[in-house]
């Protein structure tokens, strides 16, 4: 029973996978069946600044517009964000004006992490952000 069970499952295959002459079915543009190209983690790590406002830019485009609380410093919000491969240009800016700007590739098929950290303890100068960007899934601790 279990063979003829998996028979019918290869010859559904095997009429499903012919060509018929159809046209082939394209996915639209944005739309993607693989993991995201990029997922992107923020967060304010600054008691000094209970509350932030953060813009991340990629190339130019706004796809971070947000208010984020310190909370406990463990309050990391991701985003996903969908580029195609090559190179890319992230900017990170708070609404006290800092600024932190860093470059990246993304090679074709290949999904990418980045982490975007907003710091400031005043006793030890100006606000700064962190930026990691990484090939593997980033981890916070």
């Amino acid at each position: 029973m279990r063979r003829m069970a998996a028979l019918t499952i290869v010859a559904v295959m095997v009429v499903a996978c012919s060509d018929s002459g159809a046209a082939p079915v394209e996915t639209p543009v944005g739309l993607r069946s693989d993991p995201p190209p990029l997922t992107l983690y923020v967060s304010n790590q600054s008691y000094a600044e209970p509350e932030v406002g953060i813009t991340v830019t990629v190339d130019g485009e706004v796809v971070v517009d947000e208010r984020f609380p310190v909370r406990d410093q463990h309050h990391v919000v991701p985003f996903t964000v969908d580029i195609d491969p090559g190179d890319h240009t992230l900017t990170a800016t708070s609404d006290s004006g800092t600024e932190h700007t860093v470059e990246f590739t993304v090679p074709d098929g290949a999904p990418w992490w980045a982490a975007v950290l907003y710091w400031w303890y005043p006793e030890d100068g100006p606000p700064e952000f962190t930026v990691d960007i990484s090939d593997e899934p980033i981890s916070f601790g």
